[in-house]
């Protein structure tokens, strides 16, 4: 009652000095009497005393004055706990048990730090917190080390799990960003770190533990959070968001990378019934993979939106991010492959089907918006160059390391040559048609001069309408009829060289798919004396072709044993 009632700092300095004296004496005569329970009734008096101590420093009066007192009070509180702890754990006779003193620890900590940051926070700063958990870890690291020396049978787990505690705070007080996936990442790094010393299993169960909590920390983030302020976001993201992905992808490609790390040179082995260590390790290659992907695609598409200034080149951006992930980590691992190579690179390869979405149809937008308003972004036209040559080199990079893994598939060989000519054919048309819209820029935009506000708005909004689309629509009959043929042309020449007879075939049947379109689909829009000169012009091809044909097949011909093994 005189710590609720008095205002008389130097009456409660003295009250306080005299609890201490008595819970000291209190734990000397429960040793000498071996009775440990007086030991915990005697911790339970210190904490009742000071939470009124508490209660009356908030509740009465809230003045800063006596926080000097507090924190020397605290202090005392805390080493006399520490000591008290360490002192009984020692004991040879009834000695407290392991999970009492595992509670007293915690409880220690918890009750001092907990009330320390609540009166940190309202009377002085949240920015000091860091510097109050580093004063509690270098008290703690000396208790350890006096302990050492001088009670040598003493517990030492229940303090060691207090020091990683306080280290894994000091990160995450002091950047004052994603605190809970800081904590658990240093968590996780130092209890791995800590059972590679200590050989305890447990220690590995409490840093998977906190490994999954910072990982869905991390999701958490990237999906509520980041995509919608990407997706459904006028604006750019926040500058406190792009901090935070940054800090995050960091933190947990790291945190795992050296929990793997450890993982691998530990000497103990977990139970196989729950988890076996291999399993572990590829679990954690799994993670290391899946957060490198997103922190990587976070970082680097927020870093082009802002340098561009517009998030339209959002889509592009996405796609150079993943194409330069998968680069690298073909590049790495063709070294040194693992049990994740073979998917990567079959990964890494449908990842270019992605390239319509988010590279072709954003590039026909601008170009489109081009015609309509005169205005180029180049940003987004280098983008889309670097983001089409990216997908070529990830085509033709894993494509020579899926041949080489797989020599003898025919299957799967055929079916990557089918994808590969498709994504050609696909790329070429597509930039066909950038290249006519660039080329006739110049007409359309004399043609919506003269337009009305009105128009202009009704032409942006209705594509069917938009000069680009008209663009389109001629492109696709005679234009892409040539391209076809061209193209076909220059696979039977591969083939008949390389000997692929199914790539011959896949040619020729382009071939006559591409004649097939130009009589049924392309002749109908064309004038008399434009049918007949294109009839002439196919008649000279097929001539030609039927000539050339068998004379470059019988040159290009192998022996049958040698064409069985080449197929």
């Amino acid at each position: 009652m005189i710590l609720l009632t008095t205002d008389n700092v130097f009456q409660v300095a003295i009250l306080l000095s005299l609890i201490i004296l008595f819970t000291i004496g209190i734990a000397w005569s429960s040793r000498k009497f071996n009775k440990p329970t007086v030991n915990l009734t005697n911790f339970c008096f210190a904490i009742a005393i000071f939470g009124l101590h508490w209660l009356r420093k908030l509740a009465v009066n809230s003045r800063t004055e006596y926080m000097l007192l507090f924190f020397i009070y605290g202090i005392f509180f805390y080493v006399l706990f520490y000591a008290v702890i360490v002192y009984t754990s020692s004991a040879k006779e009834k000695a407290l048990s392991k999970w009492m003193q595992l509670t007293m620890a915690l409880t220690n900590l918890l009750f001092y730090s907990g009330t320390t940051a609540f009166v940190i926070i309202k009377y002085y700063s949240y920015g000091y917190l860091w510097i109050f958990a580093l004063a509690l870890l270098i008290l703690n690291l000396l208790g350890l080390l006096l302990s050492g020396k001088y009670f040598q049978s003493a517990w030492k787990l229940p303090h060691h799990i207090v020091t990683i505690v306080l280290a894994a705070l000091i990160l995450p007080l002091l950047l004052n960003q994603s605190a809970i996936l800081l904590f658990m990442a240093g968590f996780s790094v130092l209890f791995l770190l800590y059972a590679k010393y200590s050989k305890n299993q447990t220690s590995i169960v409490i840093s998977m533990f906190a490994m999954v909590i910072m990982t869905l920390d991390f999701f958490f983030h990237w999906i509520f959070k980041y995509v919608p302020s990407l997706l459904f976001s006028a604006d750019l993201p926040e500058n406190t968001l792009v901090v935070h992905g940054i800090i995050s992808g960091v933190t947990v490609v790291l945190a795992l990378t050296m929990n793997n790390w450890l993982l691998k040179h530990i000497e103990v082995t977990l139970s196989k019934k729950m988890f076996s260590k291999t399993m572990y390790i590829r679990l954690m290659r799994g993670l290391i993979l899946v957060t490198l992907f997103l922190s990587s695609g976070w970082i680097l598409t927020t870093l082009l939106c802002y340098i561009s200034g517009s998030k339209e080149v959002m889509a592009s951006a996405w796609f150079i991010a993943g194409s330069l992930f998968f680069i690298l980590l073909i590049l790495l691992q063709s070294n040194k492959p693992n049990s994740f190579y073979q998917p990567i690179l079959f990964i890494a390869l449908a990842s270019t089907l992605f390239y319509p979405l988010l590279v072709y149809l954003p590039m026909m937008e601008t170009l489109n918006n081009l015609m309509l308003t005169g205005i180029l972004p180049v940003s987004q036209v280098l983008l889309h160059y670097l983001a089409l040559g990216l997908g070529i080199f990830i085509v033709a990079v894993s494509l020579v390391r899926i041949y080489k893994l797989y020599p003898t598939k025919k299957l799967l060989r055929r079916g990557l040559q089918l994808f590969v000519i498709i994504f050609l054919i696909f790329i070429i048309c597509t930039e066909y048609d950038n290249l006519s819209i660039l080329l006739k820029t110049s007409q359309f935009k004399n043609l919506t001069i003269n337009a009305s506000p009105l128009t202009l708005k009704h032409l942006s909004h209705n594509t069917s309408l938009s000069p680009g689309k008209g663009i389109l629509e001629y492109n696709r009959h005679l234009p892409y009829s040539i391209i076809l043929l061209a193209t076909s042309l220059v696979l039977i020449v591969w083939s008949l060289f390389k000997h692929q007879r199914f790539l011959r075939n896949i040619s020729i049947l382009l071939f006559s798919f591409s004649i097939v379109k130009v009589f049924l689909y392309d002749f109908s829009l064309l004038g008399d004396a434009a049918r007949t000169a294109l009839f002439f012009v196919i008649g000279l091809l097929l001539i030609g072709f039927s000539v050339v044909y068998p004379r470059m097949k019988k040159a290009t011909s192998i022996p049958r044993k040698k064409r069985e093994i080449v197929n």
